[in-house]
């Protein structure tokens, strides 16, 4: 619910239409009212948090909740037109693994967790939440626009430089139209989309799939500590082969088995994937 609430004004403060191409709501309202949905969504979401009676789960709640402000601050006035490992982890945490991380942290609190479990959730949910982040801004280079609901490259057209971009960029180091784009000519349509193109062939989408699946495993691995039982069985049973497809126009992120005999049939009319998906990276809700 607060993950959607910010999804609300950054539609708005975007001037975007779509989202995973169905028309957002200020494509349909005024900004007035779109602002006051978004404040209505994020005061739901404080008062499902209230309902666990717990002061802790409020505080993690008011946590997240300045921690993706500060971050839309910041990426507002600080992040246009840096080219830096650290400041786009910065951004991803505050946008998305935070709320990741909120989620997974509270749900533990609320369980009455040992103190050592609700810290392995929490890593769990942060490290989940970034590679989420991670290939969604994959998806604004090799996205179908019909299917994300936006035009690709999007985010360097804002002048936001997003792990594709960095990984060129140490593949490209002295790329002129990078270095134009970072000296003064973000906004440049054709530049940009030189830079889409070069990203795209490069070993960039690659690499930062790579490191989408390095985040994954470490929150993997951080819940080998969890106590014995049929969830955390479970999350150790999960293979470790990633692969992509195509859902109801959505991008369908999820693991499959390593062996070519176990792989995952499809379903005859549907690009979906059929049972055993575990769809915790998927872009948006599949029935």
């Amino acid at each position: 619910m607060l993950h959607t609430a910010t999804l609300v004004h950054d539609d708005l403060i975007d001037g975007s239409l779509l989202r995973r191409g169905i028309p957002t709501l200020n494509a349909n309202w005024t900004p007035g009212a779109t602002v006051l949905t978004g404040d209505h969504l994020f005061a739901r979401a404080a008062d499902l948090a209230a309902h666990a009676d717990s002061v802790r789960v409020m505080r993690i709640f008011a946590r997240t909740l300045m921690v993706l402000v500060n971050g839309e601050i910041n990426q507002m006035f600080k992040s246009k037109g840096i080219a830096s490992r650290d400041d786009y982890y910065r951004r991803i945490y505050a946008k998305t693994a935070s709320v990741f991380e909120s989620a997974a942290e509270a749900g533990a609190v609320a369980a009455h967790a040992a103190e050592d479990d609700i810290a392995a959730l929490a890593t769990y949910g942060r490290e989940v939440g970034s590679a989420f982040q991670i290939v969604d801004d994959i998806l604004d280079f090799v996205g179908d626009p019909a299917h994300i609901g936006k035009p690709v490259g999007g985010d360097l057209r804002q002048g936001l430089v997003t792990l594709p971009t960095l990984c060129y960029m140490e593949e490209r180091p002295h790329d002129a139209d990078v270095r134009a784009l970072l000296n003064g000519r973000m906004g440049d349509a054709v530049i940009t989309a030189r830079v889409v193109e070069a990203v795209r062939a490069s070993n960039a989408i690659r690499a930062s799939l790579a490191e989408a699946r390095q985040f994954v495993a470490r929150g993997l691995s951080a819940l080998d500590s969890l106590p014995p039982g049929n969830r955390s069985s479970r999350c150790g049973a999960w293979p470790n082969t990633w692969s992509a497809a195509t859902c109801k126009g959505a991008f369908h992120f999820g693991w499959t088995y390593a062996n070519p005999e176990n792989s995952l049939p499809r379903s005859p009319e549907s690009t979906k994937f059929t049972k055993k998906t575990l769809c915790f990276l998927c872009v948006s809700s599949c029935p």
